[in-house]
């Protein structure tokens, strides 16, 4: 492989874009991959490496404990520009998200009920799914707590054929 001559500043750089030419890039990948300019193995390679670069970069514990997280960082330069402004073609806005409760000290009883027989419904339903997919392709035939008979069928099965990349 090939040594990189850019600094990263100068390669993320390259994607400092607004939205019509993001588009008009992924069509050019696309035209070049259907025109046989570029070889689909190579994209994808490219692309899963892009993908890890970016969790690496915005993942919090991608970091040695020593390192400021870039997310902190970013925060920081944010708050010296306000709560809303526009950088380069972007409108950034500093806000509040991810909010979530933590209810197993609220002493509800009532909760505490309800979130017991959900698990014991979860926990039932994937029995009831696990059964299901082991019956075989004729069916079963079963009698309802009602007292009728009926067939019942394994569910169908779908899936994708996909091409799995692990980078090194």
């Amino acid at each position: 492989m090939e040594t990189m001559e850019m600094q990263p500043g100068s390669m993320l750089a390259l994607f400092e874009t607004d939205k019509e030419q993001r588009s008009s890039f992924v069509m050019q990948i696309i035209e070049d991959l259907q025109e046989g300019r570029r070889d689909p193995l190579n994209v994808h390679l490219q692309v899963k490496c892009m993908e890890e670069t970016i969790k690496m970069l915005t993942d919090k514990r991608a970091y040695p404990t020593t390192a400021e997280p870039y997310g902190e960082m970013l925060l920081e330069a944010a708050q010296q520009q306000g709560k809303e402004f526009t950088h380069h073609n972007a409108k950034f806005s500093i806000k509040e998200v991810g909010t979530s409760y933590d209810f197993t000290n609220c002493n509800d009883e009532v909760y505490l009920n309800l979130a017991a027989q959900m698990d014991a419904l979860k926990a039932s339903i994937k029995e009831r799914e696990t059964f299901l997919k082991s019956i075989g392709v004729h069916g079963l035939d079963i009698i309802t707590p009602d007292g009728e008979g009926v067939k019942i069928f394994a569910p169908a099965k779908k899936s994708t054929t996909s091409v799995a990349v692990s980078l090194k």
